[in-house]
């Protein structure tokens, strides 16, 4: 039996709970945005073929449910809304300068997959619409997703206690794709520098950005390696900070969710001795 995931991580979490019982392939390749990415006829067959397509949202995403599937199962509607993030938190700047809150979208943050703890809410929907898809491989899936579920409770004690010196310090953010993650471990993400990938800052944005960096004392930039880093650069250069890139996507062969986000955690802890 195989399974279709959009996105990589999406994919790793899936592959944990089916382990034996089936195959899940992402259908995003490695390096691609799912902002902005241009299915495939090749995506099609995929999708029309697999027993499911898993997708995150329509604002990340949604180019994937355009194609029709035997099922589709959508996993921010699965994830409980206590372990949702809005896009109204952190200050952004729009393409002119001015000073904003939120995001273009002004809904549900998509990128709950960087938060552990978010990810083990999520099993429960994942495993009621998986028994429902197969419903000989349900004993599987539920045995499997406990496994999975104390591997990310180990996942969010280390990651917490790596990171415990860091409670308080704050980033700033190229793209809003890590916020949960930061916001679970106590970093404040105070800056958001493109709310919608591709529209870089005005010279009038980065330099109000750049005050204010300096102001509130922020100590590196984030960025992805699968959007543009330009805006982000200039930025860091005019503040004074450093800028370093996480890969919330991971995609490399067989990389696990544990090794994702062990990584990314890994990447933080040296880029803010």
């Amino acid at each position: 039996m195989t399974y279709v995931a959009s996105i990589p991580p999406l994919s790793a979490i899936l592959q944990e709970i089916v382990h034996e019982r089936a195959e899940v392939t992402p259908l995003l390749p490695v390096g691609a945005s799912p902002h902005v990415y241009d299915p495939r006829p090749s995506d099609a067959r995929r999708i029309a073929e697999a027993a499911a397509l898993f997708s995150i949202s329509d604002d990340l995403d949604g180019w994937s449910t355009r194609f029709d599937a035997k099922r589709k199962v959508q996993a921010l509607s699965l994830l409980p809304e206590s372990f949702t993030l809005k896009f109204e938190e952190e200050e952004a700047f729009d393409s002119d300068g001015h000073a904003r809150h939120g995001h273009e979208h002004h809904g549900k943050d998509p990128h709950f997959w960087t938060d552990p703890l978010a990810v083990k809410a999520l099993i429960p929907g994942l495993l009621k619409s998986l028994c429902e898809i197969d419903p000989e491989g349900c004993a599987i899936y539920r045995k499997n997703g406990e496994i999975f579920a104390a591997k990310l409770e180990n996942l969010h004690r280390d990651t917490a206690r790596s990171l415990q010196r860091l409670r308080g310090v704050r980033v700033a953010l190229s793209h809003p794709f890590y916020r949960y993650f930061f916001r679970r471990y106590g970093l404040h993400a105070e800056i958001v520098v493109e709310p919608v990938p591709g529209k870089d800052p005005s010279p009038k944005a980065v330099m109000e950005m750049a005050g204010l960096l300096k102001r509130k004392k922020v100590r590196a930039l984030f960025t992805m390696p699968q959007h543009s880093d330009k805006a982000a650069r200039v930025l860091a250069e005019t503040a004074g900070i450093p800028v370093v890139q996480l890969n919330p996507l991971g995609g490399e062969k067989k990389e696990t969710y544990d090794a994702l986000i062990r990584k990314n955690t890994a990447r933080i802890e040296k880029a803010l001795p």
